[in-house]
């Protein structure tokens, strides 16, 4: 689904410009541009959580970094008072969605948000816990000497995390809960799927959604990845595939809340998402959109005076970082434009709305139609497109790099406290900046400690 999405990104790309060229005389394409960005600069003052609008919450992936999500998830839910009918996550990010998936759903507002309020205390608390990595994983004896004589598939041991799953993630939960779907990887052949469980409905056997939910923290060779039927096979094939972490393909999971046509078939996300008007992203590291950046971290990887990296195991660190990064990237760059094309049609319908129904306006109306193939779920009804808009989203992001490769799995409370420290100030930053709100850090400090410290310790300078 993600990768036909992203094929098709590209595909219109050429095609819209032409398009936008073509008719940017019809439709006073600058005057246009000009509406738009005002609008934006109105929207930027007004508080998203305090609007009826319905939203969702999409997590992303990163080991420790697990915790920085959680710590911007209880600002938003806690701090802000924003409500989530709808959770996305792949690696730990779908395991802190599906923590807040268990929230009971309401259709009274303040009940609603109450439920979700809890667990996110629960999520931080769950956090908070954690003593060392050995509660969530454990070394296998030998692992390395095995590796290299025998090719052992995996090095670690994840049978804490599993714990730590059925400890706290109920099945019953869930399906009492919130629209919850989680990405992973089949390793045989690279395809990104989805499970998801919404309404009661598991699009996989109950029985083992905590199995994939498992998957899709799991990296290869790192622990050993979990046995499925491939969900793509043909029915009378019966073909069982090793699933791993989804972050082999995509780092974050927005592909399924945008629908992609061609003509009169639409592709959907199965099972398709209900109604949404927001897209909040929590990213676990830095970005900004167009740029290719991607900080060295010199107390790690070398001297204050050199941009020479000469440990052929820290070279090793950043290529794999270097290629992690261009999903990440991908994802949230093709999100933002999706959502532009969005806003620049919607704006455009209206135009052609308030023009006499000549045939030049009908033919730029299909033309517009033909040339940006995406729809959102953000409309009055599911079988309309007519009514498609684009989403109001909020990306929260650590302005640094809060864990290098290394750190990934180490799970320390000094690092825990400061990584959940960390996301709650990157959220209050992009309330402030995002949406023209009042700073709320002193609750971040309230909360989660006041010592700037805890970040610098895991911060590393530009």
């Amino acid at each position: 689904m993600a990768r036909a999405w992203l094929s098709s990104v590209r595909a219109a790309n050429l095609s819209a410009i032409e398009t936008v060229m073509a008719l940017s005389k019809t439709f006073r394409f600058g005057i246009v541009t000009a509406i738009l960005l005002a609008s934006v600069a109105v929207s930027r003052a007004q508080d998203p959580c305090e609007s009826l609008d319905r939203r969702a919450l999409v997590f992303s992936g990163g080991g420790i970094k697990g915790a920085f999500e959680a710590g911007a998830a209880y600002h938003l839910i806690v701090h802000r008072g924003c409500d989530f009918h709808d959770f996305s996550g792949i690696s730990v990010g779908a395991i802190n969605a599906a923590i807040l998936a268990q929230a009971l759903s309401s259709n009274h507002r303040e009940t609603s948000h109450a439920a979700l309020v809890v667990q996110a205390e629960s999520l931080v608390n769950i956090w908070a816990s954690l003593k060392s990595s050995r509660d969530i994983v454990k070394p296998r004896k030998l692992a390395g000497l095995r590796f290299a004589m025998f090719g052992t598939e995996n090095f670690n041991d994840f049978s804490p995390l599993r714990r730590l799953l059925a400890a706290n993630i109920s099945i019953n939960k869930l399906a009492a809960g919130r629209p919850l779907r989680i990405g992973l990887t089949c390793f045989w052949d690279g395809t990104y799927q989805e499970v998801a469980a919404a309404r009661g409905d598991f699009s996989v056997p109950k029985s083992r959604f905590l199995d994939y939910l498992y998957a899709s923290s799991v990296l290869p060779v790192m622990g050993r990845m979990p046995r499925f039927a491939s969900r793509d096979q043909k029915p009378d094939t019966h073909r069982v595939a090793q699933f791993g972490d989804a972050s082999l393909r995509h780092v974050i999971p927005v592909a399924s809340y945008f629908v992609v046509c061609s003509g009169s078939e639409c592709s959907r996300a199965k099972p398709a998402h209900e109604p949404l008007q927001q897209l909040f992203v929590i990213a676990t590291s830095p970005y900004v959109r167009g740029s290719d950046l991607l900080p060295v971290p010199h107390s790690n990887y070398g001297r204050a005076d050199t941009e020479l990296i000469t440990d052929g195991r820290k070279i090793m660190r950043r290529a794999i970082a270097l290629m992690a990064d261009t999903p990440f990237r991908t994802d949230l760059d093709s999100m933002l434009l999706a959502n532009q094309w969005l806003a620049w049609r919607e704006h455009s319908d209206s135009e052609s709305a308030l023009r006499a129904r000549t045939e030049s306006s009908s033919s730029a109306t299909f033309a517009i139609a033909t040339a940006f193939p995406l729809e959102s779920y953000n409309r009055e009804g599911l079988d309309s497109y007519a009514h498609s808009r684009p989403y109001r989203i909020g990306i929260v992001k650590p302005k640094e790099e809060t864990a290098d490769l290394a750190d990934l799995l180490s799970f320390s409370p000094q690092m825990i406290h400061a990584q959940l420290l960390a996301g709650c100030l990157a959220a209050n930053e992009t309330m402030q900046s995002e949406f023209g709100l009042a700073s709320l850090s002193t609750a971040c400090a309230d909360r989660f400690g006041n010592s700037r410290i805890q970040i610098a310790a895991i911060v590393r300078p530009r």
